[in-house]
């Protein structure tokens, strides 16, 4: 039979339980008339840009990639990078953006709506307003980009080059060809078959809390 005391001490185990718990996790800030939250629904692939080298120079392969998220697969857990991206929710308070769950400083910044609903973030370490997204019409939602890449430049003297990065905001060929000696200077450049690069745009949706 559950005595009076074991009951005390088995509440006293869970009030602790779920303080270290909600310490661990922050949670949205409590919702006021001037806080709004929105949650993640889904994300959309944009845009994939696979070119791969040849004799004659780089050659269009971007119709054959047809899961671009099994180019970029997580180290551990399954899944791909894109998953990575994904917050449960953004509150918006006044002229603070705060993304969940936060895991760093810059999880929380300033923002700002310029033309044409776009949504600009302020970087707390550059110190500059970059592009971030945009918000949905009414304040239905927000929505940010990010993208993807793959490049793959190695030559026959032992030098190359191999990186596999996430960036804010969408990317062109124009970020990846130019003169540069860790890019291609132009598509012709692409020499080797084993010259590649491979870039891909998703957006992330969120909606405002029903």
């Amino acid at each position: 039979m559950i005595n009076k005391e074991s009951i005390l001490a088995l509440s006293g185990f869970l009030f602790l339980f779920f303080l270290s718990c909600s310490k661990d996790d922050p949670q949205p800030e409590p919702v006021s008339d001037l806080t709004k939250i929105f949650r993640f629904e889904r994300m959309e692939i944009m845009e994939t840009r696979l070119y791969v080298g040849s004799a004659d120079g780089g050659v269009d392969r971007s119709a054959t990639v047809t899961d671009p998220a099994a180019y970029f697969p997580q180290m551990f857990g399954g899944g791909s990078k894109f998953d990575l991206e994904i917050l449960d929710s953004i509150q918006v308070l006044q002229d603070t953006l705060i993304e969940f769950p936060t895991r760093y400083e810059a999880n929380k910044f300033a923002y700002k709506v310029a033309e044409k609903d776009s949504l600009f973030r302020w970087n707390i370490y550059a110190k500059f307003w970059q592009i971030y997204g945009f918000m949905l019409p009414k304040d239905e939602g927000i929505v940010y980009d990010r993208s993807f890449y793959r490049l793959v430049k190695a030559r026959p003297d032992g030098w190359s080059y191999y990186i596999s990065r996430m960036e804010e905001g969408f990317l062109t060929d124009e970020r990846f060809f130019y003169e540069d000696s860790y890019q291609f200077p132009t598509l012709e450049d692409m020499k080797l078959q084993s010259d590649t690069l491979l870039y891909c745009n998703v957006r992330y949706y969120y909606n405002a809390k029903k």
